[in-house]
């Protein structure tokens, strides 16, 4: 909210604390050459190269920031990385201490994808994938944050939810957005995905821990057939 800290990074440096105290639009077209952003840590550490945000309104007031961030590394899909992923993440279990809410990690990736890769080439993968990174944008909510890993591991921190009930009707919009017909250059194919859920409700788990149980969920869901998702019951909000 107004007054708390945007990111685990300074005020100072922090690209989305600069559009929420200031309520304005900031572009960053490369932020490795910009006076004050080329010392932030994930700009150092290159994650980050660029970055557009708006400013995110309710009744007049500014509660967030609606950002896209880009680097050498995100390229084929747009999306945020594991260290920039891993940064909002700690901020969420932050929040945990002033919001009485729950935050959820989904770990999720596409069944048989190597299958895919060997029939059709790589080309053809790189295309599933940004159609899935599409596909999941659109699914999830506006305040959400999707992050690929790397190959076909995308992460998703969903914020502000009531438990996990919340978190199974994200996850739910997911399968829903990617059991649709795939047709990638012509060729109609079967793509499903795989969700591990992991939700906590306090401060006091550790990230690791909470993309751990997430991924462990993701290779139960596996077990089942079609696209599924599966609750992690280590900490259930």
């Amino acid at each position: 909210g107004v007054g708390a800290p945007c990111t685990t990074v300074s005020d100072e440096l922090s690209f989305c604390a600069n559009v929420v105290n200031n309520g304005t639009s900031l572009t960053v077209g490369d932020a490795r050459t910009h006076p004050v952003y080329s010392q932030n840590p994930l700009v150092l550490a290159g994650a980050v190269g660029a970055y557009a945000g708006e400013p995110l309104l309710e009744n007049g007031f500014v509660i967030g920031s609606v950002s896209m961030f880009d680097s050498k590394a995100r390229q084929l899909t747009g999306l945020p990385n594991r260290g920039l992923f891993l940064d909002r993440l700690a901020h969420a279990l932050d929040r945990l201490q002033r919001h009485p809410d729950a935050v959820s990690v989904m770990f999720l990736d596409i069944d048989n994808f190597k299958g895919i890769n060997d029939s059709y080439g790589h080309d053809f993968g790189d295309a599933v994938l940004v159609e899935l990174s599409e596909r999941l944008k659109a699914a999830i909510r506006v305040p959400d944050t999707l992050a690929r890993f790397g190959g076909d591991e995308f992460v998703a921190l969903c914020e502000d939810l009531a438990g996990a009930d919340d978190a199974a009707i994200v996850a739910a919009h997911m399968i829903a957005a990617v059991d649709r017909e795939w047709n990638i250059d012509g060729q109609v194919i079967p793509v499903s995905i795989s969700i591990g859920i992991a939700v906590a409700d306090s401060p006091d788990v550790m990230s690791a821990v909470l993309l751990r149980d997430a991924d462990a969920a993701m290779y139960l869901a596996k077990k089942q057939r079609g696209s599924s998702w599966v609750l992690s019951t280590s900490r259930v909000a």
